[in-house]
């Protein structure tokens, strides 16, 4: 069982160490519960709020090795599902300016995740311990990634991965262009189409999108 606040205050999340979790208003004389979310295939073990301050995003992870991401402002919520390892997801935590989060995992990695507004984000692995981690986390200006491990270690890592990593992730597991804004955003400072790549969708001349 374990419990986090919204950074307003106005919200709690009670992880009871089953499928469900209860979400709780706390505006008023006494807590008014908000609603249950429902994980629907296994035991949620952890939940965070965002950064945002109307505290509507929640991050939680569960023992089937996944993160979900869910909008409170919706009824009733429906999570953006981030899908990673096989073993359990074990934690989670947003960068300071909430574009970005990194999840930790029982089989010795963390994924970071950008463009959290899509439905198929963007990740890549931080690979390197040989044990669990337990805890990963931003430093204060979220240019860092600090990563702790039942291997006895800890590990600081670029929130801005390698790119030849995130390449790889990008190009098996994403189906859709990439804007040259997007890509400064997420770090992609090299070109992440090869010509040979006609699966993607690419960009036009002028690094934009089309519709």
């Amino acid at each position: 069982m374990s419990v986090a606040f919204s950074k307003n205050g106005r919200r709690l999340a009670v992880v009871w160490g089953d499928s469900l979790i209860d979400v709780w208003e706390l505006t008023g004389e006494q807590p008014r519960h908000d609603e249950t979310l429902r994980s629907g295939s296994s035991e949620f073990n952890f939940a965070v709020f965002g950064p945002d301050a109307d505290g509507n995003r929640l991050l939680t992870t569960s023992f089937d090795g996944l993160a979900q991401l869910w909008d409170l402002s919706k009824r009733p919520a429906h999570p953006l599902v981030l899908r990673g390892p096989l073993g359990p997801v074990t934690f989670g935590s947003f960068s300071p300016n909430g574009k970005q989060i990194v999840t930790a995992s029982a089989d010795g990695r963390a994924e970071l995740w950008w463009d959290l507004q899509n439905t198929r984000p963007v990740s890549a692995w931080l690979e390197g311990h040989t044990a669990a981690i337990n805890a990963a986390m931003f430093s204060a200006d979220g240019r860092w990634v600090l990563t702790l491990s039942d291997d006895g270690t800890a590990r600081v890592w670029p929130a801005m991965p390698a790119s030849p990593e995130l390449i790889r992730r990008v190009k098996s597991g994403l189906r859709r262009c990439l804007s040259a804004a997007q890509r400064a955003e997420f770090g992609l400072t090299i070109e992440i189409y090869p010509a040979h790549e006609t699966d993607i969708p690419v960009p036009d001349s002028d690094g934009n999108c089309q519709r």
